[in-house]
């Protein structure tokens, strides 16, 4: 690992007043204006709670093209561990169903063999407040085994 990344991962600890646990690059879908944005951050776990942060990057097609992106505004998400009913592998299909109010959660089902041949697979983090965070993860890892059981 670079100094840079262990410079930048003891500034989130820092932060977070805690000892980073877990992590993985991840991408959040929400829903914005009707549209599905997604935003790609760090996922990770400090402190017994499960944090979403994205960064501010500029996309290289957009500086070829003369074109800028909208003002960036920080994404942060927080949960408590403990919040946490239910990390189910999903359809991106199906997760941007829910997310346009086409598809209800409990209608989400686990997607067989041929889905995650022809589609993405993100995870749908159940909380107990009803509400969810659909990420599609670069390694799931051992992040199950935080969660409560």
């Amino acid at each position: 690992m670079s100094s840079e990344t262990t410079d930048f991962l003891k500034q989130l600890e820092l932060e977070n007043e805690g000892t980073l646990e877990w992590k993985t690059y991840a991408f959040l879908l929400q829903e914005q204006n009707s549209r599905i944005i997604t935003k790609g951050g760090l996922l990770y776990i400090v402190g017994g709670k499960l944090i979403f942060e994205d960064f501010a990057s500029e996309r290289p097609l957009n500086r070829l093209i003369g074109s800028s992106r909208s003002t960036y505004r920080k994404t942060k998400l927080y949960a408590a561990l403990d919040s946490i009913t239910a990390l189910q592998p999903v359809a991106r299909r199906d997760a941007v169903r829910v997310l346009l109010g086409k598809r209800s959660i409990e209608q989400l089902k686990s997607p067989h063999k041929l889905q995650r041949l022809i589609d993405r697979t993100v995870y749908a983090v159940h909380f107990d407040d009803g509400s969810v965070w659909f990420c599609e993860m670069y390694d799931t890892g051992n992040l199950d085994s935080f969660l409560p059981h």
